[in-house]
């Protein structure tokens, strides 16, 4: 019962001395089995569902090859998992890569004999597998068709990103050309405007051009009339508002793409992540991030999704993506699930009290549903859209401001203090609001409710991380290297032992944006 004695929680009581936003300490039978930071009622209750479950080995079910398939990849300890993180488990089993349609998954849980409950047996899956079938055979038979149709889709897949690729190719040359056109025209015009200037002053002064050319006074002059840089504005490009049977269509097929992605951990492992790499992304989160409420995953999702494709490279070693451009298009779940699945499942935050502003400019034809939206209706914002914290400007003649008001929960990058991207904010999950006022150039919504919560928590329950302390990023990026041991392990080859004390020390305060590092000292960290 240590854990349950003063000395044990009464440190965390005087570490949150003055604070009133709730901490939950969570303890079965005298063990403290997690915590809980702010009323997360999802978490809350996935937790104590969780531990009142009654648990059964799957030794008592399967044997021989079948118990070592079931402990290694859905559950080690129980005998009973949901559908979704049996797909989950068949993802990397069979190297599954499109999305089951609505008819597919209906037929593989009828199969599986979990029609009412959602839940995946032991004792039904051996019965499904039957005695000398393999999991690969047995798919197959339950959902022939499959794999044609998954080839067709990356078939189709493949030739629309040749497309699209070379439609950049096309773009990026054309603004290329149009930028050197541009330049040569500014420097000429510079030119002209010289001219103009040494011989307003050789007039006014009495010198001759050749002796004005270079006197303070007209470097003075030049320097008044000098162009001013302007803070660039992070803007998204569309939004989307859907009608309530438009969105149940859509959160179905959302919730089928991230049911079936890999978490954090497994696209580290699946993408070849080594001990360098994990600790580049614990550089950079303690480097990017002041301390906040985010779970250390949650810092991690708001790491990609404000970082270019060279910074995404840099820490994840994942070439081509570009997890901010991503983010302000609204196409994170469509481009990289994995991302998408643990912002919305880690990274999201209270909006204090619904007191905080969101905000969206564009044209109104990049923004869906707007002509047909009408005051006093009902609209659903699907989750990652993007918005802004700050406010925005009308940069275009034309543009609209749509205002989101009194929404419980987004997820905020505020947190990022070295980067104007740290006004940026997402919709967590599918969220109702009522339009309140509409005019020309502005639509006001005031938030409702959050609708389809049961597919958002079947996501936050099987994606839910070991409960991690508020800040502990050492713990989190210590369980990336193992999970990146492990992976090494399975492929025969022995990773390198990871030294915890040769670790970054975990930062005792907040940690202030900083220079970048000099190469002796990225040398010597890397040797580290």
């Amino acid at each position: 019962i240590r854990e349950t004695l003063p000395e044990a929680w009464q440190p965390i009581l005087e570490e949150r001395a003055g604070l009133a936003k709730p901490y939950f300490l969570v303890f079965k039978e005298g063990h403290r089995c997690g915590t809980i930071d702010g009323v997360n009622t999802p978490v809350i209750r996935s937790m104590i569902k969780d531990l009142r479950a009654v648990r059964q080995p799957p030794e008592n079910f399967l044997s021989g090859n079948t118990l070592q398939i079931w402990k290694q990849y859905l559950h080690p300890e129980e005998s009973e998992i949901t559908f979704d993180k049996f797909v989950r488990a068949l993802n990397l089993i069979l190297d599954i890569t499109e999305p089951l349609t609505t008819e597919e998954r209906a037929t593989l849980i009828d199969a599986l004999g979990a029609k009412d409950s959602k839940i995946v047996s032991a004792e039904n899956f051996q019965k499904w597998l039957g005695d000398d079938g393999t999991i690969q055979a047995v798919f197959t038979a339950t959902l022939p068709e499959y794999h044609s149709r998954a080839e067709k889709s990356k078939g189709d897949r493949q030739a629309e990103e040749k497309a699209k690729s070379e439609k950049e190719a096309a773009d990026t040359k054309k603004a290329e050309e149009k930028k050197a056109q541009d330049t040569m025209d500014a420097e000429s015009s510079l030119r002209s405007s010289n001219a103009t200037d040494i011989a307003r002053w050789s007039a006014a002064s009495g010198l001759t051009e050749e002796e004005a050319k270079d006197t303070p006074e007209l470097r003075k002059s030049r320097k008044g009339l000098a162009l001013t840089k302007t803070d660039k504005v992070l803007l998204a490009s569309n939004l989307t508002l859907l009608t309530t049977d438009a969105a149940a269509a859509v959160a179905e097929n959302t919730a089928n793409a991230l049911s079936t992605a890999q978490t954090l951990s497994q696209y580290l492992m699946s993408s070849g992540a080594t001990v360098a790499t994990v600790h580049n992304i614990r550089r950079a989160v303690e480097k990017r991030f002041a301390t906040s409420g985010l779970l250390a995953p949650g810092k991690i999702a708001c790491l990609v999704l404000t970082s270019t494709s060279e910074e995404m490279e840099d820490y994840f070693g994942a070439k081509g993506v570009d997890g901010l451009k991503a983010t302000l298009e609204g196409k994170l779940i469509e481009q990289n699930p994995s991302f998408a699945l643990a912002a919305i499942t880690t990274a999201v935050g209270s909006a204090g009290e619904g007191q905080e502003v969101l905000y969206f400019t564009a044209q109104p034809q990049n923004i869906v549903g707007f002509a047909e939206a009408a005051v006093g209706s009902l609209v659903v914002i699907p989750p990652l859209s993007p918005f802004s914290t700050r406010g925005t400007k009308v940069i275009k003649e034309g543009d609209v401001t749509v205002t989101l008001k009194g929404t419980e929960r987004a997820i905020f990058t505020s947190a990022a203090t070295v980067r104007p991207s740290a006004a940026l904010a997402l919709t967590c999950w599918f969220a109702e609001y009522e339009i309140v006022s509409k005019d020309e150039g502005h639509m006001e919504l005031a938030f409702v409710r959050f609708v389809f919560d049961e597919s958002r928590d079947s996501l936050s329950e099987a994606a839910r991380p070991s409960q991690i302390a508020e800040d502990d990023s050492h713990t989190a990026i210590s369980q990336l290297q193992r999970s990146v041991e492990v992976k090494a392990s399975i492929d025969g080859v022995p990773a390198a032992p990871f030294d915890e004390a040769a670790a970054p020390p975990e930062p005792k305060e907040e940690v202030q944006p900083e220079e970048e590092a000099q190469p002796e000292e990225e040398e010597a960290a890397q040797s580290a």
